[in-house]
Formats: structure tokens, C-alpha cells, sequence
């Protein structure tokens, strides 16, 4: 975990120059359905070695160094995707056939530039997942929901949805895991059902081991989400100090990050709509935002009303990351005000709130599309509004 007030890591430099040794990860292009002998760069074979064929092809189609490298992030009945990237056969549970759970794989890049993932670990998947792998071989941005994964959130094979056959078959009503392409933490992995007769892309690769993530300044405002959960009467917190609406989760947030020593703690406000009033009015100052681990969320309000973020703001003030959870925002895709809003966040029995999804870059990140009971408790986006960008010194 990162620590509050040190370095905002990892430098975000939009570029598609790599350096050397660097480990590149990217979701194919193409897609297919799970009988992988189909595809046309499968050349002939079928299973997971039609898999890494499809993503060696594609890498040398779009020109990738050490082509030969790439494997594909899955998993059949004999190897798992996490001992595949580490270029080594069998299973996670019994340490890929070593002594020890081997933990040098990675760290990972994006076409883009961006960090796809820090080296696979004990914990890859939990807090490794910088970006979402939603970045082509081609570096452009792919339009597929899922991917075929038949993987484990901590990459090892699913045991319970194991349709497809071993990447073998594409029988109709039958399904495997796939991961969400616009997700980080565990469902960039295991997020979904995929059909084995739809299609979907594959993710890609490189096997071994890379230069670490630099620790290379980031200015910027940091943007988190709460570590505690609340009802939709968010003043009955103890961290509102006495507030009630909007008030009582500005509250909450300038608590949180007082007690991270995030510097200037009482300028952030949480991203949280009421009637009349939308959450972006409530801003004074604009972008750029990050997470504490460096990574771009937005840059301008006008993104975050957009319909989608650049990453998921899943890390909360003490540098935790955090799976798969809703956040109160009573705001809609375009940054209006929902029509569901906890009467004014003051209630919980009898009302509803709109909210989003705190691991994902689409609209839903701020909108899913049916609002909650505000008996249920979720969490709140906080986002810094000082006037000033400030670094690793701060």
C-alpha cells in the first residue's frame, strides 16, 4: 500500500516508445469466438497454444519487440494464466512446479504509455491493477466489453464456470469467465460470463520480467474514495461532524483526508449531486485529478462528465485499494443531477440514491443504471478543489 503525503509515483507520459526490457501488455484487435482453432492467426492449433499464437501474431503485426514473448492471460485445465506469464507451465496452488510461488513477472505497459500492472505477486489482481488493458497491439482503444479469460481474480484457472472446452469448443448456451476491459482490480480478470459461440478479444502478455515503475513525479489533485461505507443519511456519520447533505459528505472527505495528512485536507469535496445542484458546480477549480499511486483519473471536470474516466478511482486516502464496491454520487453520466438522490442525503428507509461502480472507466463509474436503497450502505468520491497542483514534495 502507499503511504499518504509521499511520492506520487509512476509517470504518465501518453507515448507509444518503450524502453528496453520493458514488458508490454495489450488486448487484441481481433476477435473470435472460444474455439481458438477458428481464428485465423491460430495457424492450425487450438487450446491455450492457439491463444499464444493469436497474440504472437498480432504483436508482430503491429511491429512489438520480442514477439515470441507474448502469451495469452488464460487459463485450461492443466496451466494456469498466473504461472504462463512467469514462462512456466501448471498450477498456481502448487507454486507452478517450483519450490517457492514464483513473484518476477512484470511489471506491465500499455501501448499508450500508461502502466497496465505492477509484477505479479501473492496479490496480483488485488492492488497490481494500475489501468484497465483496454489499449490494443495497435495502441488504439478497444470497443469490447469482455475478454476471454477463464481466469481467477488471483490468475489461476476458474473452477466454477469452465464451459468452452479448454479454448476447444464454442457451444451455444455454454460460457467461461471473461474480464471487463474497462476494469481494474479483479474484474479486469474475472467480471463476467462470456458466451463461448460470442466473440471476444484476448489479452495479451509478455512473459518475465521488466525495469520496475519509476517513481517519477506527478502534479496533479488527488481525487479518492472513502475507506468507510455510509448510509444515504450521511450525516448520521460521526465523520460529517454534525452536517446533513452535501455538507455532511464535504465532511467526510476533509475528515479522511486529514487523518491521511493528504496535504491541504479541507478543500476536498465529494463528487455528489443534489436536486438543482450538480456535483461539478460544487468545484471551483478544475483538473488535472489523480490517484495516489499517480494515476490520471481525469483531466478537467469536463471529462468526468463525459461518460467515462481515464482509471477507476478505487484507491482510498490511506492508499488501499479497493475491489468491487459502489459509491454514493447522485450524479448521472453527463454530470446532471440524478432523480434519485436520498432525499437530499438525509434519509435511508423509503428512498433511493443514484450511484456508481468504483472499478470501472464507464459511465457507470458514476451511474449504474438502477439507483440503490440508501439502507445500503456505499462509500463517497472525494476530489481535492485547492488552487494549486501539487507533487511529490508537496
Amino acid at each position: 500500500m502507499f503511504r499518504s503525503g509521499i511520492a506520487l509515483a509512476l509517470s504518465l507520459a501518453a507515448c507509444a516508445a518503450h524502453a528496453d526490457g520493458e514488458r508490454l501488455a495489450f488486448v487484441t484487435s481481433v476477435q473470435g469466438n472460444a474455439n481458438l482453432q477458428t481464428w485465423a492467426d491460430a495457424n492450425g492449433l487450438s487450446g491455450l497454444a492457439a491463444a499464444d499464437r493469436i497474440c504472437r501474431q498480432r504483436a508482430t503485426a503491429a511491429g512489438l519487440a520480442e514477439a515470441d514473448q507474448f502469451v495469452a492471460w488464460m487459463s485450461d485445465s492443466n496451466d494456469d494464466a498466473y504461472c504462463r506469464v512467469h514462462g512456466l507451465p501448471g498450477k498456481r496452488s502448487a507454486n507452478c512446479g517450483l519450490t517457492q510461488l514464483p513473484t518476477n513477472a512484470g511489471p506491465w505497459w500499455r501501448r499508450d504509455g500508461r502502466p497496465f500492472a505492477d509484477v505479479a505477486s501473492a496479490s496480483f489482481t488485488t492492488d497490481a491493477i494500475l489501468n484497465p488493458l483496454n489499449v490494443t497491439e495497435l495502441n488504439t482503444v478497444s470497443t469490447a466489453p469482455l475478454a476471454f479469460t477463464g481466469t481467477s481474480p488471483l490468475g489461476a484457472r476458474d473452477t466454477i464456470f469452465v464451459g468452452c472446452g479448454d479454448w476447444t469448443a464454442a457451444t451455444s448456451g455454454t460460457s467461461a469467465a471473461g474480464g471487463r476491459t474497462t476494469s481494474t482490480a479483479q474484474a479486469w480478470s474475472l467480471g463476467r460470463l462470456v458466451n463461448c459461440n460470442s466473440p471476444a478479444p484476448l489479452y495479451c502478455l509478455q512473459r518475465g520480467s521488466g525495469p520496475a515503475l519509476p517513481k517519477a513525479a506527478s502534479r496533479g489533485r488527488v481525487a479518492f474514495v472513502t475507506t468507510q461505507t455510509y448510509s444515504g443519511d450521511l450525516g448520521a456519520s460521526v465523520e460529517a461532524q454534525g452536517q446533513t447533505g452535501l455538507a455532511a459528505a464535504d465532511a467526510i472527505c476533509q475528515t479522511q483526508a486529514q487523518a491521511a495528512a493528504l496535504p491541504r485536507p479541507t478543500t476536498y469535496r465529494a463528487w455528489l449531486s443534489d436536486t438543482g445542484v450538480p456535483a461539478a458546480s460544487r468545484f471551483a477549480n478544475d483538473g488535472p485529478w489523480y490517484r495516489l499511486d499517480g494515476q490520471r483519473i481525469a483531466s478537467s471536470l469536463q471529462q468526468l462528465q463525459s461518460g467515462s474516466i481515464e482509471t477507476p478511482i478505487n484507491l482510498d486516502a490511506a492508499g488501499a485499494y479497493v475491489q468491487n464496491f459502489g459509491a454514493w454520487t447522485g450524479t448521472t453520466a453527463s454530470g446532471t443531477p440524478g432523480t434519485a438522490n436520498c432525499s437530499g442525503w438525509t434519509a435511508t428507509t423509503g428512498a433511493t440514491g443514484t450511484y456508481g461502480v468504483v472499478n470501472t472507466t464507464l459511465a457507470t463509474w458514476t451511474q449504474e443504471l438502477t439507483p440503490l436503497a440508501c439502507t445500503l450502505p456505499q462509500r463517497l468520491y472525494c476530489l481535492a478543489d485547492n488552487d494549486t497542483l501539487f507533487a511529490d514534495t508537496f
